[in-house]
């Protein structure tokens, strides 16, 4: 280790390391729907939703609650779209946070005369977890699995260094593994039901790709 360290100092020692950049995040309103009509035997819709940037400490929620929401095969979206009705080859959501502002977003991919079907669907699905929140069963399963991922990503180097520059350029704040989960294992039901308001209850985005000219 201190040889390699050694060997490294005499390129990255020294210099103009440069200044961290001033982020500001978007101010324009996003549009409520875009249709780009396209020749296709397929409709892919994306529905996103301002989140936050990635210092707020809200994140750790918010991640339970994507995984509640759409981020595995135990999700609302998946089961619901894809397992009980067969709508849907791909459905998942995923939260995407920067230094200066933050999405949380959702896609599928159907048939487009089973589009206004998922729509409807996922509208219904959102509006039932803003209404009852999340179970207590589906918070221990989110947090297991976000454990584990977190976990088993550390057996592979890119991925560890990843996770290093993320931190360092997103939120300046380098946070051991043992850290991370313990933020992680204290996420409460109050919290993800109050990040799922603070996010889902914003004006959203809709945007369908597929040969048709408007939403059904």
């Amino acid at each position: 280790h201190d040889q390699v360290v050694g060997a490294l100092d005499g390129f990255l020692a020294g210099g103009d390391t440069g200044a961290r950049p001033e982020r500001s995040a978007p101010v324009e309103a996003p549009l409520a729907d875009v249709v780009r009509e396209r020749d296709a035997e397929q409709a892919h819709v994306a529905i996103a939703w301002p989140a936050f940037p990635a210092g707020d400490p809200d994140r750790y929620p918010l991640a339970v609650a994507n995984q509640i929401l759409g981020g595995g095969a135990a999700s609302r979206l998946f089961q619901e779209i894809r397992e009980e009705r067969g709508l849907a080859y791909s459905v998942w959501s995923a939260p995407s946070l920067y230094a200066d502002c933050g999405v949380l977003s959702m896609y599928a991919g159907t048939s487009p005369d089973r589009l206004g079907e998922v729509l409807t669907l996922v509208d219904d699905i959102v509006a039932g977890v803003l209404a009852g929140g999340v179970t207590e069963r589906e918070l221990e399963v989110a947090i297991g699995y976000l454990a584990g991922s977190t976990e088993l990503a550390l057996e592979d180097s890119a991925s560890r260094m990843a996770r290093l520059g993320r931190s360092e350029l997103s939120t300046a704040e380098l946070l051991d593994i043992d850290e991370q989960l313990a933020r992680l294992a204290k996420v409460t039901r109050p919290q993800v039901d109050e990040v799922l308001h603070r996010v889902l209850e914003g004006a959203r985005t809709r945007v369908v790709v597929g040969p048709f000219s408007e939403l059904p």
